[in-house]
């Protein structure tokens, strides 16, 4: 067996070998194997100010079992003991204390009742040891009458129990109140299920009655129930909306916010728990007024696959991946910012599974153990359970005895590596800091990952005791209790510490036993410095610049939201100090293009880092591996992202010196994605309540099954590519017996349901604001089961640039006489995003001219110590790119002589030149020319014109031109007309394109009429067809698309000028008076123009009008109409004649008789 390795990144050179394992100290200078990710770890950045604790569901024994044996108990009691759970959820029934009550409210208590004495036996415990009890009932009474969970006689009787709990019993542990168990859930036995309405007014009604007597009521001591217990909620299962709800509706009630989820491996693996997580903290920040002091908990935690639905049991509680995923989704909560997690559940014996089969599953195995093992037979094979711990008890039990009640959860940067996850705490004993540390990999292709964590603040050396969770090592004493596996001596955290993952595993990292703790220095040099802004806006709660180095996220900066100035936050680091990198905690204000810079004076600026594609959230930035020197840091804000009525805003600005940390790689962004909807690893967010996540394997006809079909709310998926270009989504659909209705109409609209299309498509630059896309789709392919089919849509025109999000929204579609609904499923899915060229230095190496000096040539090799050298006080350089390209930034970097006035221009042909840039004030080292927008060129030059040496002369060491050749994207950017053929035409001409390229048609929106080889079918009538072309460099074979081109084609026959068609539907209908029905079409070459419509049916007799009746409405192709006529007319005198007008009644077709 290969041992694990790890490597200490130390003072000395000191080589030792334990237990097979190589502890590698090494210098600061000498070679080590570049690890697979860095984090950086900064324990003045509080993301958790105040963590309550890992913690686990405990509830009494269901009544149909006997209670615990003492020996059961006595072990049930170690085993918490071990662990140190500072935290339960513990829920009961009403039914357990309250025998009846009648119309009144008036209820006969037995608060001695055995299922009670369960209860008291863990309050009893939870007293005595400090566990604070999060506490309330599964569901409502039905047996006593109470039939609606807002009824008010409920919520009395929970007080009574209260007073009873607090005053006669005087129970301190139990601090929260939680009224209901997931209220939105629809299941049968769910509180709600079986109840009329909006399920959050119903449970928002309970909550009121709840507070109201919980303040109302009084104790012995004359205090309110409320001054003991406060109510938390809203106890959500998925449908995150509910803590919206809450904190838009409830936050002067509720005291923390809690959630449950139930998430799919993929959920914890593409690290959407730390995304939901972080998305819900922000949003009570925001919006609840005291929500910074509101924690947030993830009340109720567990994972679907390996669930077996018939018995409510977790199969995967006997694996070790179980423990491994427990343990990323434990890190994902405590790095979104949730205050605390509660894991579903303590021993498997507290409930009774359903599914009738008290043999083989007579409990909800999900435990930490079982206290009664029993052997079972399940699908053919014998299974005999021990009362053993089960694999995920160790790390969950590392973690709730090392991050105690009370820690601080820290920043720890992303690993940018797929599965590979760090949390980190610290923490007081006494006057001693500790710190503990959690590394979690899980890779799904079982990559082992060399992973370096960096602690700047740790700079003396330290011992750290390591514990490892590993399929193949995983030390306990002989209580099956874990322990350290080996402890590292005089660890100097600053410069390092290699870690050695395998592809599956955790270690735990912590000086919480170590005897001495941790000396921890702050590092931020930024926190508490003087800061200053270019605006701020005063409408916000928190708008001066130094709420952004105050060291709480839930305060910041807010600049206003003017457009017409620069806008700026600086900060004043008191002297001149070395630094090299900069974090930012962005709000939702964000800038999508920023630079950073810096200064010794705070007049003259000096970039050092450009981003043009700002995400948001905590963009964390080391600019350089050669520390900076300088007093003042700035952050310049080019363009901001339009999520946000707001202007700028920065919760903390923070500025770092890390000398080992490695230089934050430009984003290589993609150009394709493709997503086969096996999982959800390539999604960017979902609507979890609604994903089928229990069946993501389960396929319908080898392809469709990614969406839960059966719902009664929309759901929706996301993905986000930088500028996204166009897509093909395969939507499946079940229109068989079970009552779907089509989703498209016989003129190949989609089907709007309660006034939302059935599938909807958006794009977004910012993920708030979204734009309706006009799509196309292919027509129906039938599966092999013949009530199944799928449809590829597309957008009808080219996405505009900037577009990074896609959504897709799908409307449950109701079935009669059921209050919910099926909806489409997503099948597969491609995008392409506009294809961009690398931006590289286009100039290094290439043809160079100068109008004097020595060594031009050196301007353009790519060396920074050598340089292009002129003693000319105006003197001229240019490069000859060697082919037309787009030029983004040119960079010059100087020597001791610089230009202080200088000019930048672009050429085609070396002649005619175009100026892109000038600097009259310019200070040296390093400067960028950026053109207004990319710019076309061959050539490119700078023009110097006075010196910042009095005696005249430059040194240039570097002219550097980013920028890319002309692209395939860049070809179909620029195509957006196709010439319409003559009438008769059998052939399409094709746009001309550069030499280097092809084009070809890609799809035609009637290729009966334009083929894909561009043949010509005359049709009857004049036809617009829109055709989307293919443009490919031939170099490398890469191409891109141009948006759809409409292209008009000449017809044989004369189109009208009048869009509709009327067609009687059938004679008059004489039985019963007159009836007249007419049937609307599209005019041959036109479309439905939108918007209402007058319509008019006269009733003639002769040519005299008799009665008219007209109705105002939109239309739909094929839609019927119908107009009834008081009048007998058994000798048929009377006809009708139809018309259609605008709403200003210009005839929109020819009117027709109905005879």
């Amino acid at each position: 067996m290969i041992e694990k390795v790890i490597s200490l990144m130390l003072v000395c050179t000191l080589i030792v070998t334990l237990f097979g394992m190589g502890i590698r100290k090494v210098q600061a200078d000498s070679e080590t194997e570049a690890p697979d990710a860095t984090v950086i770890i900064d324990t003045d950045s509080v993301v958790v100010e105040e963590y309550r604790g890992v913690g686990v569901q405990w509830d009494p024994i269901d009544d149909v079992f006997p209670t615990y044996t003492s020996e059961e108990w006595n072990t049930v009691i170690e085993r918490f003991d071990f662990a140190q759970f500072p935290f339960i959820r513990c829920m009961i029934n009403a039914t357990d204390y309250c025998k009846s009550i009648n119309a009144e409210g008036n209820a006969e208590y037995d608060f001695e009742s055995d299922n009670m004495q369960r209860l008291y036996q863990i309050l009893d415990y939870c007293e005595v040891n400090n566990v604070e009890v999060m506490f309330g009932e599964w569901s409502k009474p039905k047996r006593l009458g109470i039939t609606s969970s807002a009824d008010p006689r409920w919520a009395k009787i929970i007080a009574d129990l209260m007073v009873y709990l607090l005053d006669v019993k005087g129970y301190t542990c139990i601090k929260f109140y939680n009224y209901i168990n997931e209220p939105n859930g629809n299941w049968p036995g769910a509180s709600l299920y079986d109840e009329e309405g909006d399920k959050f007014i119903i449970w928002r009604t309970g909550i009121k009655n709840l507070h109201k007597e919980f303040t109302a009521k009084t104790l012995g001591d004359g205090s309110k129930i409320i001054d003991h217990v406060t109510i938390v909620g809203p106890d959500n299962t998925g449908n995150d909306e509910w803590v919206n709800y809450a904190v838009d509706q409830l936050s002067n009630i509720i005291s923390h916010y809690e959630t449950h989820r139930y998430a799919s491996k993929s959920d914890i693996t593409a690290n959407r728990i730390e995304q939901l997580a972080y998305e819900k903290r922000r949003y009570i920040d925001k919006y609840d007024d005291n929500g910074i002091s509101k924690e947030y908990w993830m009340s109720e935690a567990g994972m679907v696959e390996g669930k077996l639905e018939a018995y409510d049991c977790q199969m995967l509680v006997e694996d070790f991946v179980y423990g491994v995923l427990m343990a990323d989704y434990t890190i994902q909560t405590m790095r979104g910012g949730q205050a605390g997690i509660i894991y579903w559940m303590l021993d498997d014996i507290m409930h009774a599974a359903p599914g009738n089969d008290p043999v083989n599953f007579p409990y909800k195995q999900w435990g930490f153990w079982t206290s009664r093992p029993i052997t079972r037979v399940y699908n053919g094979e014998t299974q005999v359970q021990t009362d053993d711990l089960r694999p995920w008890y160790y790390p969950v039990s590392l973690l709730s005895r090392n991050i105690p009640r009370g820690s601080k959860i820290v920043y720890a940067s992303p690993s940018n590596v797929p599965n590979l996850n760090i949390t980190a705490a610290t923490f007081k004993d006494g006057n001693r800091d500790h710190l503990t540390i959690a590394v979690v990999n899980d890779s799904q292709d079982n990559t082992p990952r060399k992973t370096r964590l960096i602690v700047p603040s740790a700079r003396t050396p330290v011992n750290l005791d390591m514990y490892v969770y590993f399929d193949d090592n995983r030390p306990t004493d002989e209580n099956g209790y874990p322990v350290k596996w080996k402890t590292l001596e005089n660890v100097i955290l600053s410069e390092g510490i290699d870690i050695d993952m395998p592809g599956s595993g955790f270690v735990l990292l912590t000086t919480k036993d170590n005897g001495t703790g941790i000396t921890l220095t702050p590092s931020n040099l930024a926190r508490g410095k003087t800061a200053s802004a270019s605006t701020v806006q005063l409408t916000s709660r928190y708008p001066y610049p130094e709420k952004a180095v105050d060291g709480n996220t839930g305060t910041h900066w807010r600049a206003n939201v003017r457009t017409d100035i620069e806008q700026w936050l600086k900060v004043d680091l008191g002297s001149e100090m070395l630094f090299n990198r900069v974090k930012i905690d962005w709000n939702e204000g964000y800038a999508t293009s920023y630079k950073i810079q810096i200064s010794n004076d705070g007049v003259v600026w000096e970039d050092v880092y450009e981003n043009t594609m700002g995400k948001g959230r905590t963009e964390d930035i080391v600019f350089t591996d050669d520390p900076e020197e300088a007093r003042y840091v700035r952050v310049l804000l080019l363009k901001k992202s339009t999520g946000s009525y707001d202007g700028y805003t920065i919760n903390e600005f923070e500025v770092y010196h890390v000398p080992n940390a490695p230089v934050t790689k430009e984003e290589a962004l993609p150009n394709y994605l493709r997503d086969d909807c096996d999982n959800f690893d390539k999604v960017h967010k979902y609507d979890m309540d609604t994903i089928d996540t229990g069946d993501v394997y389960n396929k319908f006809n080898g392809d469709a099954g990614r969406f839960k079909r059966w719902s009664d709310q929309y759901k929706y998926v996301i993905y986000y590519l930088p500028n996204i270009e166009t897509f093909r989504a395969r939507i499946y659909v079940d229109k068989g017996s079970d009552g779907l209705t089509d989703i498209l109409l016989d003129d190949g609209s989609v089907y709007v349901y309660n006034g939302k299309p059935v599938v909807d498509f958006l794009v977004s630059s910012d993920e708030v604001n979204w734009q309706r896309l006009e799509v196309v789709h292919t027509e129906k392919v039938y599966s092999q089961d013949p009530d199944w089919y799928h449809v590829d849509f597309s957008p009808a025109e080219k996405i505009p640039p900037g577009y990074h999000y896609l959504r897709i929204d799908f409307n449950p579609m109701g079935i009669p006489g059921i209050d919910r609904g099926w909806t489409p499923q997503l099948s597969e899915i491609e995008i392409w995003a506009a294809e961009k060229e690398p931006v590289v230095n286009l100039a290094e190496r290439k043809e160079i001219m100068a109008s004097s000096g020595e060594n031009a040539g050196y301007a353009v090799d790519g060396d920074i110590e050598t340089g292009w050298t002129t003693s000319e006080e105006n003197a001229w350089i240019y490069v000859n790119l060697g082919k037309d390209a787009i030029v983004n930034k040119v960079v010059l970097n100087w020597g001791e002589d610089f230009a202080i006035d200088y000019t930048v221009e672009v050429s085609d042909d070396a002649e005619n030149w175009t100026r892109i840039g000038a600097q009259t004030n310019g200070n040296g080292k390093k400067d960028s020319v950026i053109p207004v927008e990319p710019v076309k060129a061959r050539y490119v030059k700078l023009t110097v014109n006075r010196s910042s040496n009095a005696a005249g002369g430059y040194i240039l060491k570097e002219f550097q031109v980013m920028g890319s050749y002309l692209s395939a994207a860049d070809v179909a950017a620029s195509i957006t007309s196709i010439a319409s053929p003559e009438k008769g035409a059998s052939q399409i001409l094709l746009p001309q394109v550069p030499e280097g390229f092809r084009i070809e048609i890609y799809s035609s929106s009637a290729p009966d009429i334009i083929s894909g080889s561009g043949d010509i079918t005359t049709p009857e009538y004049d036809t617009v067809v829109k055709l989307i072309l293919k443009v490919t460099r031939i170099s490398d074979e890469k191409y891109a698309y141009t948006g759809a081109i409409p292209v008009l084609v000449p017809g044989t026959k004369q189109v009208s000028d009048k869009p509709f068609t009327i067609q009687a539907a059938g004679g008059l209908d004489r039985s019963a008076g007159i009836k007249a029905t007419a049937k609307f079409s599209a005019a041959p070459g036109h479309d439905i123009p939108e918007g209402a419509k007058v319509v008019a049916f006269r009733l003639m007799k002769g040519d005299r009008i008799v009665r008219t009746h007209t109705r105002t409405a939109n239309i739909t192709p094929g839609q019927e109409m119908s107009v009834y006529f008081n009048i007998h007319d058994p000798d048929r005198n009377y006809s009708v004649r139809v018309f259609v007008f605008d709403t200003d009644m210009t005839p929109l077709a020819d009117s027709i008789v109905i005879n």
